[in-house]
């Protein structure tokens, strides 16, 4: 009896002290927010000479050599050093027309430990009436470069072109 008598007690004393040395995690707004990818590098052209729309990342520098192929860019501003790629990744991508009024916003957000990059069209220009000038402007393929840092999230890559038309353009793996 007596035994049973000091158990109790110390089997409550561990237990209360198992609970108050491992608190619950308390959700902590503003480290979320300072959690999301910052953007290191934007480049944007509007015609960077691929056929058709283009998605493509690079994690090297052989990579980057392939992506700049073939998005045709061959360009002061994006030399072989843009990017160093031991702690870095690019992603690049290439619509399939200039026939947007603005170029490519572009928001960042991290979600359930993913990091998700949505690049948004602008508003589709009026076709009506277009004089050569403009169908030869139609036909240029308007681009955006992203150097990002390597992170342990995986990315996906949206784009969202008119009033609730989204789609993935690419999901990558995480790189550390």
């Amino acid at each position: 009896m007596l035994r049973l008598v000091i158990l109790l007690p110390m089997c409550f004393l561990v237990s209360l002290t198992a609970c108050l040395a491992a608190p619950a995690p308390l959700p902590n707004k503003a480290l979320q927010a300072t959690d999301l990818i910052p953007i290191l590098r934007r480049f944007d052209a509007s015609d960077c000479g691929a056929e058709g729309e283009f998605f493509g990342a690079a994690g090297s520098a052989s990579e980057w050599q392939t992506l700049r192929e073939q998005l045709a860019l061959y360009t002061q501003s994006l030399p072989d050093d843009w990017a160093t790629f031991g702690r870095e990744r690019v992603v690049a991508f290439c619509g399939a027309c200039a026939c947007y009024d603005s170029g490519i916003a572009l928001a960042v957000t991290t979600e359930e430990g993913v990091d998700v990059i949505t690049l948004t069209l602008g508003a589709a220009k009026q076709t009506s009436q277009q004089n050569s000038e403009q169908k030869a402007q139609q036909k240029a393929s308007p681009v955006i470069v992203l150097l990002l840092p390597r992170r342990p999230h995986a990315l996906t890559v949206v784009l969202r072109s008119g009033e609730e038309q989204e789609r993935v353009l690419g999901m990558l793996p995480p790189l550390r």
